[in-house]
Order: structure tokens, then C-alpha cells, then sequence
């Protein structure tokens, strides 16, 4: 990594900005009261995502009518887990690129005086000592407040899972994992490296008006053949550390699962994050520009 404070410095500005919104409808993304639900279809298959938010604020229904009747429906429902046996290799990947930077410092090092005095004040909300995150490596710290944030919010991730996971099995719908935590234990192990990848963005340049060819794409990359990715674009380059290039892979993933899902008859129920549905790499929008039809619908 070329620059090592200046990605912790973005870990502690993200912490710090989940402290400072908490909410899920922060950015427009969901409608109060239930996380969305989107489907898509081609002529015999239907794939409804239910998109989770990190935290569900109080009052917001994990599993609304909508879900619930389409999980019971349901011949299988996919919970996508990226962190499932990822999350070690993760932090131990963190750890080790915090302790061999002379440059990392504690948070009160790492932060200017006006993001201390907000970070205090938030830390103040949810009942969490200053005291105990302000000497801390910056790393620490970030990883610190973004549990908090989570929890104070109502329910950690893992818990959504297992509501969705439980609910599932009352009704007798099989319930399987769609996992890439070897991925994250790989990008852990050595975060320095630049790799060239295809991006989302690049992905809908390439391809703006060739429905085809991204799902030929998508399902190249859920696959694994990164030879046939690279032929398709293979000018397109992203510089940073590995964590980043993987971030930008979660919602081509995602994509090809759909993909695949989409070549069997029937109704499948995906849960996702609802961060790498939309954003950045915008899932829905990829899939209706493959020619299939996507639509957005709530829970309620």
C-alpha cells in the first residue's frame, strides 16, 4: 500500500461517519419501516433480494409480508455471507499492516480537533468511554466504533442472518450459504499489492448495450475464469490495496450468482447486504441492463 496512514485515516473517517448517521435511510436507500425487496425474472425463473442494512433501526421489520410470503414460496433461500470464515484472516490482515507502520499512531494521532470533539460526542450517545478508544491504534479504534455503531443501532449483521435463517427452516425452506470468505483470507494475507481488475463501472462501459455480454461477464467472474474476465476488458486497471479490489468484486459476485440461479426453473430467495446490492456497484441497474426484468417493491 502506498500510502498506509492515509488508508487508516479512511477506516477512522468510515467509523466515524457510521457513528454520525446510524441510520440505514441515511442515503435514500430504504423506505421506513421495511428493507427492500427487489425482483427478477426472465421467462421461467423469479429471484426475489431482500437487501438488509447493516443495523435495523428500531421499529424496522427484518422480515415484513412481502418476505415472508416469498421465503415460504421459496425452493431455496440464499443468504450471501462474505465474511463467513473471512472475518479472522480479515482483521488479521488489518492487525499486521497497523503493527509493521511506523506511520499509524493512536486516534488522537491520527484525527484532527474538530473529528475528535464530534467523535467524542457521539461516543457520549452511545454510551462508550472516550477514554478507552483515545490511546488506542487507529485500526483498533475504527473496528471499536463500527461494532458499537452496529450494535447500539439494534441487531448485528450475524443476527439479521439468523432471523432470516430461522424463519427459513419454521417453514421448510432449504436454506444454503453463498459464501467467499476464502477470497477475504486470501486479500488479508497481502494488501499491498496493485492487481489489474474489472470494476463494475468498466463492466457497463464494455458492454452498455449488450445485454449478453454481461451475463456472459458475470458468470465468467462467479466462476472464477479470470482469463476470460481480462480478455473481455482487459485495459481497465484498479490501483490500490487489495481490500479495495475486492470490494469492487462483491457486487460482480453477487451478479453471477444471479445469473446462475436465473438457468433454473422456479423462485429463489436472495439475502443480501443491502451496501453491496446498490451504491457503487449497482447490482439491479447491471441486471436491467442484461435485458431482464428488475423491479423494486417493499416489504410491508
Amino acid at each position: 500500500m502506498d500510502n498506509p496512514r492515509a488508508f487508516l485515516r479512511s477506516l477512522l473517517r468510515l467509523a466515524i461517519l457510521a457513528l454520525a448517521t446510524l441510520s440505514p435511510h441515511a442515503a435514500g436507500a430504504v423506505e421506513p419501516g421495511s428493507p427492500p425487496l427487489w425482483r427478477i425474472r426472465d421467462a421461467d425463473t423469479t429471484i426475489v433480494v431482500h437487501a438488509l442494512p447493516m443495523a435495523i433501526e428500531p421499529g424496522m421489520e427484518i422480515l415484513g409480508t412481502a418476505a415472508r410470503a416469498a421465503i415460504r414460496a421459496a425452493d431455496e433461500v440464499a443468504v450471501v455471507d462474505f465474511t463467513d470464515a473471512g472475518s479472522a484472516g480479515l482483521l488479521t490482515g488489518l492487525t499486521a499492516l497497523a503493527a509493521g507502520s511506523k506511520a499509524s499512531g493512536t486516534l488522537a494521532d491520527d484525527l484532527p480537533p474538530d473529528l475528535l470533539d464530534r467523535l467524542k460526542r457521539r461516543c457520549g450517545e452511545i454510551g462508550l468511554d472516550f477514554a478507552t478508544i483515545e490511546r488506542a491504534r487507529g485500526w483498533m479504534a475504527a473496528l471499536t466504533l463500527l461494532d458499537r455503531a452496529v450494535r447500539h443501532a439494534g441487531l448485528e449483521r450475524a443476527g439479521i442472518r439468523a432471523a432470516v435463517r430461522r424463519f427459513s427452516r419454521e417453514v421448510g425452506t432449504p436454506v444454503v450459504t453463498v459464501s467467499n470468505g476464502a477470497a477475504y483470507l486470501a486479500f488479508a494475507k497481502d494488501m499491498t499489492i496493485d492487481e489489474d481488475v474489472a470494476g463494475l463501472e468498466q463492466v457497463l462501459a464494455v458492454t452498455a448495450d449488450d445485454g449478453a455480454a454481461i451475463r456472459l461477464q458475470a458468470r465468467a467472474w462467479w466462476s472464477g475464469d479470470v482469463a476470460r474476465w481480462s480478455a473481455v476488458a482487459p485495459s481497465f486497471q484498479v490501483r490500490g490495496s487489495k481490500l479495495e479490489t475486492f470490494d469492487r468484486r462483491q457486487p460482480l459476485i453477487i451478479a453471477g450468482w444471479i445469473v446462475e440461479r436465473l438457468e433454473r426453473p422456479g423462485l429463489a430467495v436472495l439475502v443480501v447486504d443491502l451496501d453491496s446490492f446498490v451504491g457503487a456497484g449497482d447490482v439491479p441497474a447491471l441486471l436491467a441492463r442484461s435485458g431482464l426484468a428488475v423491479e423494486r417493491v417493499f416489504s410491508r
